[in-house]
């Protein structure tokens, strides 16, 4: 759902995707983009969005878990974090 809405692909092969799927950010900001040097914290803190942020080689990406206590709005809540972040 958020790699069709970002128009990204996974790290990963789909086939190599279980509870855990690695996405880069839509646009492929930098570590060096001043929303990014803080996107872990305004996800938290603004959006309520708890998850890794990764910066490898020159893209940056997310890491998204599904668990039995997750449901869509939130996966929901974050595509709309990021959209809202690097519009």
């Amino acid at each position: 759902m958020l790699a069709n809405s970002w128009g990204v692909d996974t790290l990963a092969p789909e086939n190599m995707i279980g509870m855990l799927a690695t996405l880069k950010l839509p646009g492929n900001p930098k570590d060096n983009d001043k929303h990014t040097a803080t996107l872990h914290d305004r996800l938290r803190d603004e959006f309520h969005c708890e998850l890794p942020v990764i910066v490898m080689g020159d893209a940056t990406y997310v890491r998204i878990s599904a668990q039995v206590y997750n449901d869509m709005s939130e996966y929901e809540r974050l595509d709309a974090a990021i959209k809202k972040i690097y519009s």
